[in-house]
């Protein structure tokens, strides 16, 4: 199976985050791609990974470079390719899947509460570092919640591709956690506590991390 995994517009190198190295053990191929006005989905995809960006997938700016995203996801989902978003990724899910994106009730960074009864969302603390949020479309499944908006969307049809989106991070390691810290104000100060409790293994945040991932991934592709 070959993976397509769409990274931030500056991630470049492989992906070394919970996702990706847990793809590349399964002995999926996984290639990076970097988001661009003429990005074009690779051949072969059996999975399509959709990450975090800065951008609001409605913003008219934003256009150039979430459309061709955007339309990746709708083919990917109308040819029988799975989908998973994170993020900005779950925004878009939820857009695509017919539901509106905007500026969520309140931003969220650091490890903030998730509440949820869902076995493909479960409580928090969660990693979060966004400020826009989503609707959760007709005939989708709402995940969890938290004050700030909608956490999870699940897709589920009768026929055709699964779809999965998490707004919050399962995917974070250390590194990601850092370069956070050195790419934004907002989480310089956030770091240390992170990771403090990333870390520390009687937290359980880290195995619970793995878990929901391999669950996740496994879902879409079973």
């Amino acid at each position: 199976m070959r993976v397509a995994l769409y990274l931030d517009e500056d991630a470049l190198e492989e992906p070394g985050d919970l996702a990706g190295r847990l793809l590349r053990s399964q002995g999926h191929d996984v290639i990076p791609v970097v988001r661009t006005p003429d990005l074009r989905a690779p051949e072969d995809v059996g999975l399509s990974v959709h990450m975090g960006s800065p951008s609001l997938p409605s913003d008219p700016a934003a256009a150039a470079m979430v459309d061709p995203e955007r339309q990746i996801m709708k083919d990917a989902l109308g040819t029988g390719v799975p989908v998973l978003g994170i993020c900005f990724g779950a925004q878009l899910l939820a857009e695509v899947l017919g539901g509106t994106t905007g500026p969520a009730a309140h931003p969220e960074n650091g490890l903030m509460e998730v509440e949820s009864h869902h076995e493909l969302c479960p409580p928090g603390p969660w990693a979060q570092h966004h400020q826009h949020a989503f609707t959760v479309p007709e005939r989708a499944v709402e995940l969890g919640r938290s004050s700030a908006g909608p956490q999870g969307v699940l897709w589920d049809p009768p026929t055709g591709a699964r779809a999965l989106g998490w707004q919050f991070h399962p995917e974070v390691t250390s590194a990601v956690i850092r370069r956070w810290g050195c790419n934004s104000a907002t989480w310089a100060d956030l770091v240390d506590p992170v990771l403090e409790v990333l870390l520390d293994e009687k937290s359980g945040a880290a195995e619970r991390s793995g878990r929901l991932m391999a669950d996740g991934i496994a879902w879409l592709l079973r």
